[in-house]
């Protein structure tokens, strides 16, 4: 009997024992589990905000390729209207006397296209001079301009820019860059009269075809014309008595 008490005592020992390590292992997985998944979580949420962080990136590099696309399409339509391609392909003609002539000449592949462009380029002037009284029927317009800038515009443009231009001209002259001569004096006279003219009206026409500043550009072609007025013939007369005094021809000797 005392042996199989003792039995019976060592097993029930052994029985608890087995149950107190049990115990302890899964306190010992539960608190693992409990460290893991905090980071496991954080792992998750760090990992979440560098997807949304990178789609919002790339939502900021479409937007700027698309706004720069948009641009580029805005500036080529605006620079490469029908006009000035007209112009780039006609420098080459002009500037080779075989290939016009045999273009454009009475017995030229083109010569009715050529009669045909020169017939309806004739008008073209008057049609000009009508869209400039519509422009400047109704005054300044609508823009309200502060004046300081519609005066530095009027000094830049109507004052310095033929003051430049005709330094320019005679620069070109006296150092030989151009050569004129004695009966070429009027070359340089529409050379530095471009100059002291205002701005022309097709960039009125650009700026509405544009529906870009339609009103300063309108207000700004107002004030320009009308003191054009004065400045014009200042400065007409001024290079016509260049002209007179021979400085408008190339110094012999240099």
């Amino acid at each position: 009997i005392p042996a199989a008490a003792a039995a019976a005592t060592a097993t029930n020992g052994a029985i608890t024992l087995n149950i107190q390590q049990q115990s302890q292992q899964q306190q010992q997985q539960q608190l693992s589990t409990e460290l893991v998944q905090p980071a496991v979580s954080r792992q998750h949420l760090s990992s979440a905000a560098l997807t949304v962080a990178e789609t919002q990136q790339q939502s900021v590099r479409r937007q700027q390729s698309v706004k720069r696309q948009q641009q580029l399409q805005t500036l080529a339509n605006g620079v490469l209207t029908p006009p000035v391609i007209a112009c780039l392909l006609s420098v080459p003609v002009a500037t080779s006397p075989p290939l016009r002539q045999a273009l454009f000449n009475s017995t030229g592949s083109l010569a009715v296209v050529g009669d045909v462009v020169t017939m309806l380029g004739a008008p073209l002037i008057p049609c000009l001079f009508l869209v400039l009284g519509a422009n400047l029927a109704g005054g300044p317009g609508a823009a309200k301009v502060p004046a300081k800038y519609i005066i530095s515009m009027v000094l830049c443009k109507q004052v310095l820019h033929p003051l430049a231009g005709m330094a320019l001209v005679l620069t070109s002259i006296h150092s030989r860059l151009v050569h004129v001569g004695p009966d070429d004096s009027l070359l340089p006279l529409v050379m530095m009269l471009v100059w002291a003219t205002p701005t022309a009206v097709l960039v009125h026409s650009l700026a509405t075809m544009l529906q870009s500043g339609e009103d300063e550009v309108s207000c700004f072609l107002f004030w320009q014309y009308l003191t054009s007025l004065v400045t014009l013939p200042g400065f007409m007369a001024l290079q016509l008595q260049l002209m007179q005094s021979g400085a408008l021809v190339t110094p012999a000797g240099l």
